[in-house]
């Protein structure tokens, strides 16, 4: 088999899949998109100086939002004694 023969059947086989596979690829999206998110939070409040505790959280909201991601806090696996440290379980993809 060739590896265009490969490569299209290893397409199809994920793109067929639905369920748990689908499901965690979207969580490990999210998932780093959050760590980003996080990591240039910190690199502004050490480089400026100017982003206090109480500001994280909105940078990192804000920041996500950019990424195409909604915070809703009103989901069930939403913990919400967590934040402000962000969590994947609180952001939604924004439906365009």
């Amino acid at each position: 088999m060739t590896l265009l023969g490969v490569a299209a059947a290893v397409a199809f086989s994920v793109g067929g899949c639905d369920g748990p596979i689908k499901q965690q690829l979207a969580h490990d999206a999210v998932a780093k998109s959050v760590a980003e998110c996080e990591m240039e939070a910190t690199r502004v409040a050490v480089d400026t100086n100017t982003l206090d505790a109480d500001q994280e959280p909105n940078y990192i909201a804000t920041c996500m939002h950019a990424k195409g991601y909604d915070l809703r806090l009103d989901l069930p696996d939403c913990k919400k004694e967590s934040l402000p440290q962000a969590t994947t379980a609180c952001y939604v993809l924004i439906s365009r």
